[in-house]
């Protein structure tokens, strides 16, 4: 067997392992996602599991990643930044309603974890930065003459996954936006 061979296998492998967590997530909840479970699941010895997960965290951390993939790789360019709110709180909203109360489970879930703390930051940046390739260049020019691009758009991500939790969409802040503008 070559390594390219070997490299395969290890990367569908971990795809499996992926999809059964998210399924077993998805039929009971994140914090109820068990080891043995996954491995039988995925057709693969528990030793082999932790091969590629080295604990249930370790597990629990890769299968909020590939949720939150997911759920950006529904994002579609956008040109209007209202769109692109309304596209970010559809997306979370998905995610949330799909993986029920994933939004509160999975931040309960990564308390005080730095590894779960950066892989939030990265998927936090990348909506960031999908709201603000939305903006016509107009509309940065004036957030830029009077407040940092990355605080705006904190404060607008923020503002979306509210309204998400709340299930209520975010009229006050693309109102907000559109008068500002």
């Amino acid at each position: 067997m070559n390594i390219v061979h070997i490299m395969m296998n290890a990367a569908t492998n971990k795809d499996k392992i992926l999809e059964a967590s998210r399924k077993e997530a998805l039929e009971k909840g994140l914090e109820n996602i068990g080891m043995r479970e996954i491995a039988a699941a995925s057709s693969i010895a528990l030793g082999t599991l932790y091969n590629y997960f080295p604990n249930k965290d370790a597990l629990i951390l890769s299968t909020i990643s590939s949720i939150w993939k997911e759920a950006l790789e529904s994002l579609t360019a956008e040109y209007d930044f209202g769109k692109a709110i309304d596209n970010v709180y559809k997306a979370i909203l998905r995610v949330d309603d799909t993986y029920s109360g994933f939004l509160s489970t999975h931040a309960s879930m990564l308390k005080g974890k730095s590894k779960g703390r950066e892989e939030m930051v990265e998927t936090q940046n990348k909506l960031k930065e999908y709201l603000l390739s939305s903006m016509d260049p107009m509309m940065r020019e004036k957030i830029k003459k009077s407040m940092n691009e990355d605080e705006f758009m904190e404060f607008i991500l923020i503002n979306i996954i509210i309204s998400a939790m709340k299930k209520d969409e975010p009229k006050v802040l693309k109102t907000i936006v559109s008068n500002l503008f």
